[in-house]
């Protein structure tokens, strides 16, 4: 185990951590190829203006950025630049080696009044931005909408509507299943459960920030989640974000619960024009998971060549071609018009499914399951890194415990994780 540990902090020193003067480190915390693709290619035009800054780029998934920040702070050094999810700030801040740069003079000159306001209030921390908001990132039902109407059935309004579309469209003879429920450890799950949960009007969070996941509306949350999962395909435990979106855009299943990147790897996979996806938020309220995202600076030798990439990420080019690569699945928190106009007229999903960009300006109100109440605290992070609503839900379907008892794990692993 020593070794496995040397091993790491050698390759995040090498590949991870802030480097010597007239270099920085990037690191992408989403895996989707089109990411590192367009960073590569503004590091190479930030370097035609700047010569004497190289950036380089490292990315990896979510889940091993949970693993490998904490390695790389304790290393001697956060990377100079760090893609992240508005939780973990508080956390990247609080560690040792982990000390965030203060962006402020950033924001101004890109312009305060650029950016949402709400986007800014969710990131606030100590009384100043904690890092820069670049996108909102909802979770919604993504469902076939040819299939739904081939079979006489209504764009689902409730979970009711869910559940027996569900039943009504497996066919498990035929291969195909009524939709692709997550239950890999990864955040695919949480966001699932989460985005049930609020659409009933439940939250994890009371408004003083006590965990309430043993509520009658996390219970109900739960029994929507399995009764789901009776018609999510064989397999479907090791099943996260890339296969719940795999299976839909191969004509597996004709529903899932995820980000509107399901439309990109559909629109890339499926090219059927007959075959068509919608989206839609069942339950009482119009409420989802909004997983804000955003560029975090390090403290250190390097901030200022940080700052100065940042701020090219930023110019309406760059932005233009983050929104290509994002392709719906976030919604910008900054606005530049002149970049989203680009991004609408050349984007192939956007093309294929005009009405999806509308629905998701519509229906964005929300926040990240397990730290709503919480807000930015040093243990938001924890709340997030420590996966214990994943891990509940994966024990959940693994051993067909009952709701009560997934809710109760959840609760008593939230308080752990406070005290």
């Amino acid at each position: 185990m020593k070794r496995v540990a040397s091993l790491l902090v050698s390759s995040l020193l090498y590949s991870g951590c802030a480097m010597a003067d007239g270099s920085i480190v990037v690191w992408m915390t989403d895996s989707r190829p089109g990411y590192k693709k367009w960073l590569e290619t503004e590091a190479a035009a930030f370097k035609a203006k700047h010569p004497g800054v190289k950036v380089s780029v490292v990315q990896m998934s979510p889940n091993d950025a949970y693993l490998k920040i904490p390695a790389a702070a304790a290393a001697g050094g956060l990377p100079d630049v760090i893609w992240t999810t508005y939780g973990l700030a508080p956390w990247l801040d609080g560690m040792k080696g982990g000390k965030l740069a203060d962006v402020s003079d950033l924001i101004d000159r890109l312009g305060k009044n650029r950016f949402d306001e709400d986007a800014l209030k969710q990131w606030s921390y100590r009384g100043a931005v904690a890092c820069v908001p670049v996108a909102r990132t909802p979770t919604y039902l993504m469902h076939r909408a040819d299939l739904f109407k081939k079979a006489g059935l209504a764009a689902p309004e409730s979970w009711e509507d869910v559940i027996r579309a569900a039943q009504k469209l497996n066919d498990p003879a035929n291969g195909k299943y009524g939709i692709a429920m997550p239950g890999k450890t990864d955040f695919s799950p949480r966001f699932a459960y989460g985005m049930i949960l609020y659409s009933m009007g439940g939250s994890t969070f009371d408004t003083q920030g006590n965990p309430i996941f043993e509520s009658p509306a996390s219970i109900d949350a739960l029994k929507v989640y399995k009764q789901l999962y009776a018609y999510s395909p064989p397999g479907s435990l090791n099943f996260g974000f890339s296969e719940i979106q795999r299976a839909l855009a191969q004509g597996r299943v004709a529903m899932t619960i995820s980000n509107p990147s399901s439309m990109a790897t559909f629109q890339r996979t499926n090219r059927d024009e007959g075959s068509t996806l919608a989206l839609a938020l069942p339950g009482k309220v119009n409420r989802t998971i909004q997983n804000q995202r955003g560029w975090c600076i390090a403290d250190g030798k390097n901030s200022q060549d940080a700052k100065a990439f940042v701020e090219h990420l930023f110019s309406t080019s760059s932005f233009a071609a983050y929104l290509d690569a994002a392709s719906i699945s976030s919604f910008p928190v900054y606005h530049d018009q002149a970049a989203y106009d680009q991004f609408q007229a050349s984007n192939e999903t956007v093309k294929r499914f005009p009405g999806a960009t509308d629905f998701i300006r519509r229906h964005t109100v929300g926040t990240m399951p397990g730290i709503d109440g919480v807000g930015l605290t040093p243990k938001s992070g924890d709340l997030i890194s420590s996966g214990q609503i994943e891990s509940a839900i994966n024990r959940m379907l693994a051993n067909d415990m009952s709701k009560q008892e997934t809710a109760a794990a959840m609760q008593k692993e939230t308080l752990r994780l406070l005290n």
